[in-house]
């Protein structure tokens, strides 16, 4: 398990003017993706990047974590005081992920590379 953060996201009710307000302010490149209501965020070369989503309400920041398993991770983190929020999900060819709290509350994310399929 690496345990690096490798990815946050941001959300509120407009995904295209949070992603306007953060290119105009800190110039940051955002590729939206209206099929996904979701846009991927490049915040400096070699910088950490993210992703702006739609959400009804606005949300504290994710940050996400990188893992090797999902799972293993979800149970490492039940047994040291923390839970589950949400089921992994996977984006296929590119990533799974899955959010959690940690004993403060805090919600945070995991993130695991999606193995593509054998040919």
């Amino acid at each position: 398990m690496s345990g690096k953060i490798v990815h946050f996201d941001i959300s509120g009710p407009d995904e295209q003017a949070l992603g306007t307000f953060y290119r105009d302010t800190f110039g940051w490149r955002i590729q939206h993706h209206p099929d996904m209501e979701y846009s991927l965020v490049t915040t400096a070369d070699g910088a950490l990047g993210g992703g702006i989503g739609r959400a009804a309400t606005a949300t504290p920041p994710i940050v996400y974590i990188e893992v090797d398993r999902i799972e293993d991770a979800l149970a490492t983190i039940a047994a040291k005081g923390g839970a589950k929020v949400s089921d992994p999900v996977s984006i296929p060819g590119m990533v799974r992920f899955a959010t959690f709290t940690d004993p403060a509350g805090n919600v945070m994310g995991l993130v695991e590379a999606e193995v593509p399929p054998a040919k």
